[in-house]
């Protein structure tokens, strides 16, 4: 589906800088390729279309900056790489294979993660405008990608990441773990709907969660900050 403005899309402003975070989603871009008809809005970088976003009047405080993104990605199992264009320079990012791409409604489909390794600079407080891009196509071995959201996270003091989201995937386990990413080293606690502590364990910047002996059903995560759900099913 080919969408076309009538008019200059929505654009984010400095309000919308909370908890030093900016959220970009592809509504607010001006792109053609877009699925109006999925909600949220999700953009489609599909094989032999290299994809593109452009955000036109964001607005960034001076500081740095990591990008993160929630999206599914199918075909190449390397992934592949995507490009963020800001203050005129481009910096390179990379995102995983999620194994399915074709439902772009099955938030069971998506992941969210840092793309960058490398931090955003952002010398003075302005407007900017923000281009995203994927990788140029070859055949064979590019991916298709659907991005449903991209955050920026501002960076306190250089080093000590504000943002203290963990992120948990996939939240319907089928092979027996799940994974939790987070900014710091923490302790987590897995409870039952019953209320009992089934398992505690320590998680940082990535962290495979072994639930293989767990019942199907559904399960609690609590750690210092969140609380998150997830549904395991038979593993046999």
């Amino acid at each position: 589906i080919d969408l076309h403005f009538q008019k200059p899309p929505i654009q984010t402003v400095k309000h919308s800088l909370k908890d030093n975070q900016i959220r970009l989603t592809p509504f607010q871009a001006s792109t053609n390729n877009l699925k109006k008809n999925h909600f949220p809005y999700v953009f489609t970088g599909w094989f032999h279309n290299s994809g593109e976003l452009n955000f036109n009047n964001i607005y960034l405080e001076t500081g740095k900056y990591t990008l993160k993104a929630e999206y599914s990605s199918w075909y190449n199992p390397l992934g592949g790489d995507i490009y963020f264009t800001v203050n005129g320079q481009t910096h390179t990012g990379h995102y995983d294979n999620t194994g399915n791409v074709g439902i772009p409604n099955d938030i069971n489909n998506y992941i969210s993660k840092n793309l960058m390794e490398d931090m955003i600079d952002i010398p003075v407080s302005n407007v900017y405008p923000i281009k995203i891009t994927r990788n140029a196509e070859i055949p064979n071995t590019t991916t298709w990608i659907n991005i449903r959201s991209l955050t920026l996270n501002k960076v306190q003091d250089g080093t000590t990441i504000v943002d203290r989201s963990v992120i948990t995937y996939p939240t319907f386990v089928k092979n027996g773990y799940f994974v939790c990413e987070s900014p710091f080293e923490q302790t987590i606690k897995i409870y039952d709907t019953k209320g009992r502590l089934r398992k505690t364990d320590t998680i940082g910047i990535y962290k495979k969660v072994d639930v293989s002996t767990f019942e199907p059903g559904l399960y609690i995560i609590k750690g210092e900050n969140f609380v998150q759900k997830i549904a395991i099913s038979n593993l046999n």
